[in-house]
């Protein structure tokens, strides 16, 4: 439909909705733990009109309806996400730590997850950002490697 998302997370912990025009439709969010609560929304996914936002202080993905903007669920278990990203079949999150999380997107379940970026002495902002190119091929985005990389999953493992 065109909307805008953005998740506004270092001052106002909240996230937005633009209609596609750039007219502001709603914010959905204040500081807290509880639903409609963030503590740094930090990423933000769209799949058709189900909203993932990457709520990164309170290590969860809270998952809303785009329509009305009402909270759906949150999916726990993914570290403290600093992005988010939606395939047909997966949720990805990616953390500081360089962890990538692979959920069920229609269950939520946690199916497992891959270490990225550790050993070459690296603290924090490993994994700053992801994009899905398909179901199993994610581009990861660092800014403590400062570099790009592809991640392929085959089955419950992935290379880089």
């Amino acid at each position: 439909q065109d909307n805008i998302y953005i998740s506004d997370g270092y001052t106002n912990s909240r996230f937005v909705k633009l209609a596609k025009d750039g007219t502001w439709v709603k914010a959905i969010g204040t500081h807290g733990n509880g639903p409609d609560q963030f503590s740094t929304p930090h990423g933000i996914a769209v799949d058709g009109t189900t909203v993932y936002v990457a709520d990164r202080g309170n290590s969860r993905i809270q998952v809303y309806d785009g329509t009305s903007m009402t909270f759906k669920t949150s999916f726990t278990g993914v570290g403290a996400p600093w992005t988010v990203q939606a395939t047909p079949k997966y949720i990805y999150s990616g953390d500081g730590t360089g962890k990538i999380y692979r959920l069920d997107k229609a269950s939520g379940k946690l199916l497992g997850w891959i270490q990225t970026g550790m050993g070459q002495g690296q603290t924090g902002c490993i994994i700053h950002q992801l994009h899905a190119v398909s179901d199993n091929i994610l581009i990861k985005g660092s800014c403590s490697e400062w570099n790009v990389e592809k991640i392929t999953f085959k089955g419950t493992s992935a290379t880089q």
